[in-house]
């Protein structure tokens, strides 16, 4: 789904030109035309690629990311997204398992895959809707801190008792 992200990215930057999407991840066989895609759209300023990266490193990025965008197909459960709440990033995600699971209005926002129009529509709102954008932000570090391995661990052992 990253290609999604990119094909709508010439009508943002027009509208928002610091524009900067960072691809996270690994070469899964995509990069070499997912980079010609880019240099097509003549957007080589405003994406990037960071392959193999460290969770360090990622978690840096995600601290100084506003934004964070999961357009895949399909995902179970979404620790990426999880990840990135943590962070303080407000989410658009597809409406995955994942996504569904882990985002509602108050700090996301969901769209079906390969919605060209409304991804493009919700990104533009987080870019340039700075209330909403750090609403979601605020309530994404909140939400994400129930998720914490105690929790966990707690709700796990309540489950077992049920048994």
């Amino acid at each position: 789904g990253v290609q999604d992200v990119i094909k709508i990215l010439p009508e943002l930057t027009k509208k928002q030109r610091n524009i900067l999407f960072l691809i996270i991840g690994q070469d899964a066989g995509y990069y070499e035309k997912l980079k010609e895609l880019i240099s097509e759209l003549k957007l080589e300023n405003n994406v990037k690629f960071i392959l193999n990266c460290n969770d360090e490193d990622r978690n840096a990025i995600l601290e100084l990311s506003e934004i964070f965008i999961m357009p895949s197909e399909w995902e179970a459960f979404g620790i990426t997204i999880l990840e990135a709440m943590a962070k303080g990033n407000a989410i658009l995600s597809t409406k995955t398992e994942g996504g569904k699971f882990l985002v509602s209005k108050e700090n996301g926002l969901l769209y079906e895959f390969n919605n060209f129009k409304k991804l493009q529509e919700e990104l533009e709102e987080l870019i340039i809707n700075n209330k909403i954008r750090n609403n979601m932000q605020i309530n994404n570090i909140k939400k994400s801190k129930k998720f914490t391995w105690d929790k966990i661990s707690i709700k796990l052992e309540e489950e077992y008792k049920k048994l």
